[in-house]
């Protein structure tokens, strides 16, 4: 019995697997020296709402998905929880698409992205905007928060800023990985998390799950 053939992308989906292909080779920055693989995103394409990080971390960079690590999962799970959204019907990517790293006693740890590096990577992540064409943006961490709207997360977390031309809505919240650290970022991030679930509750059609992107051809 032979098995079912994939369904052949096309559209935004396929030129997505394109731009992933090309971030595999890229070489715009330093930060491909020491990556294992680069981690470009995963997620429905197009879809309703995107989410963009930081860079990957050691699991990413091991894996070559984005936010499967500890924060990852504690993000996933928040928002399964609280905002009562399926992580895999949001598009979930990064800033930057190779690990930032330094050796420290020996051991590789994560760093904060080279400002070279974010300038680098600002090509793929507006063409990865521009493919999914989404109606929200959680934007977690400082890095992204900055990068992608000017501000700091600390004035803008938990709320919501729309773009210029209000066709998207921006959903800053504070990173996974620096509420792992503080149990106050913690707390803020889980009750951001609520108010996006609450946000959803007002714009339902938002809140879809992955199967509905699968009948409708946009499966990654």
């Amino acid at each position: 019995m032979s098995a079912t053939a994939p369904p052949k992308l096309s559209g935004p989906a396929s030129a997505m697997a394109e731009l992933a292909a090309a971030v595999q080779l890229c070489r715009r920055c330093p930060l491909h020296r020491d990556r294992t693989v680069a981690v470009p995103g995963e997620g429905p394409v197009p879809c309703d709402i995107m989410l963009v990080g930081e860079g990957p971390g050691a699991a990413e960079d091991r894996t070559g998905r984005p936010f499967v690590g500890r924060a990852g999962q504690l993000l996933r799970a928040l928002l399964r929880e609280h905002a009562r959204l399926d992580p895999e019907a949001v598009y979930i990517t990064n800033v930057i698409k190779c690990r930032s790293s330094t050796v420290q006693e020996g051991k590789r740890t994560d760093a904060p992205p080279p400002p070279q590096s974010v300038q680098a990577c600002d090509h793929w992540l507006r063409k990865q905007i521009a493919l999914v064409q989404p109606r929200a943006i959680i934007v977690a961490g400082a890095v992204a928060c900055h990068h992608l709207l000017g501000m700091r997360i600390s004035d803008v977390q938990g709320m919501l800023v729309e773009s210029r031309d209000r066709t998207i809505c921006f959903l800053p919240v504070y990173h996974p990985a620096a509420a792992l650290r503080d149990p106050q970022k913690m707390q803020a991030l889980t009750s951001a998390i609520r108010g996006i679930g609450l946000w959803l509750d007002m714009h339902p059609e938002i809140r879809r799950e992955f199967s509905q992107y699968q009948c409708s051809g946009g499966a990654p």
